[in-house]
């Protein structure tokens, strides 16, 4: 199957259809058991089609391999997606796109002159220039367990957590339950820089997490496997401390790809943060992800050796391999 890469957002002079970019198909077609409403924002799923239309119960066929609940909850995904889907058109011609992060809004100002690019109102994220798409943002958690520095003390020595989700209250009670600004608690130290390696990556939402904590100016280096319309475009006008790069894979399926965020602190001690969240809203409000927190990670001094600080899973080999991958492919 061709990369992710080939959906490009919409740049044709011409209205042409034939120009349009396609949807593919879903390479897995009955065998598919995602139930996640981005997938099938990505991929058709010709099938189920017939379902989507009809008020009569859905019949799935006994010879399909998924159990049918399966099936039956994906029929009403797209039903929720097709009631919903906006309207796709041109960004240059001033119409709207199929942009998850709803820059349109905001590059139609810029082209029709009621903001100059370059001014404090097109530039700085604070200024609530970014146009929201998250049904919610999800803020730091006010919760009795103390300070994440607190929870992660307690946590110890596997330091495992796991999201909140906002359909279930009780999680949010729970001690080793968090939110994504919690990773951004000061408690855990006065953030300098991070890094964040992601299939999927909401630039607004993302945004939002890190502007809950006063730390929307902090440098911020993304990469992503998934290319979102016009997230490079937005990210280029709007979010001057933030650096990207858009890793192209050949499929989205069978293959790895690490979900980890690297904090860099002032005294220039990191921490690493494994999950299995991809970063967008629903992936950390309606769904239970899991999440590894390391201790603080203190920097050696130059006199002591590389090998020097090495963990028994051989994780500061990994970290090292994936900065020079970065460094070579920068």
């Amino acid at each position: 199957m061709d990369s992710l890469a080939k959906r490009k957002h919409l740049n044709s002079p011409d209205n042409d259809d034939n120009k349009r970019p396609k949807i593919e198909h879903c390479p897995h077609n009955e065998r598919c058991y995602r139930r996640n409403p981005h997938h099938f924002k990505q991929y058709e799923h010709p099938y189920l089609s017939e379902f989507i239309e009809s008020t009569n119960s859905p019949v799935i066929p006994d010879s399909w391999p998924q159990p049918k609940n399966i099936y039956l909850e994906q029929i009403e995904i797209l039903r929720s997606l097709s009631s919903s889907k906006p309207k796709i058109q041109n960004i240059d011609n001033n119409k709207e796109t199929s942009s998850n992060i709803a820059a349109s809004k905001v590059l139609q100002n810029v082209s029709s002159g009621n903001s100059k690019p370059g001014s404090s109102k097109t530039i700085s994220i604070n200024q609530s220039n970014i146009p929201s798409t998250s049904t919610t943002t999800t803020y730091a958690s006010d919760s009795a367990h103390g300070t994440m520095m607190e929870k992660l003390e307690r946590a110890a020595p596997y330091n495992i957590f796991f999201t909140t989700i906002i359909k279930a209250p009780l999680t949010t009670k729970q001690p080793n339950a968090i939110t994504f600004t919690d990773l951004l608690c000061p408690s855990l130290g006065v953030l300098k820089n991070s890094l964040q390696i992601n299939f999927m990556i909401d630039i607004d939402w993302l945004l939002k997490q890190y502007k809950a904590r006063g730390l929307s100016s902090r440098p911020l280096t993304i990469l992503f496997g998934d290319d979102w319309p016009d997230m490079a475009k937005f990210i280029d006008m709007f979010c001057p401390n933030v650096k990207y790069k858009l890793v192209k894979m050949k499929d989205p399926f069978g293959v790895h790809h690490s979900k980890v965020g690297i904090y860099i602190y002032e005294d220039n001690s990191i921490r690493v943060v494994v999950s299995t969240a991809n970063l967008y809203y629903e992936d950390w409000n309606h769904y239970n992800q899991g999440l590894w927190l390391s201790p603080s990670c203190p920097q050696l001094p130059d006199s002591r050796p590389d090998s020097d600080g090495e963990s028994p899973t051989g994780c500061l080999t990994t970290l090292k391999n994936i900065r020079n991958l970065c460094l070579n492919h920068s």
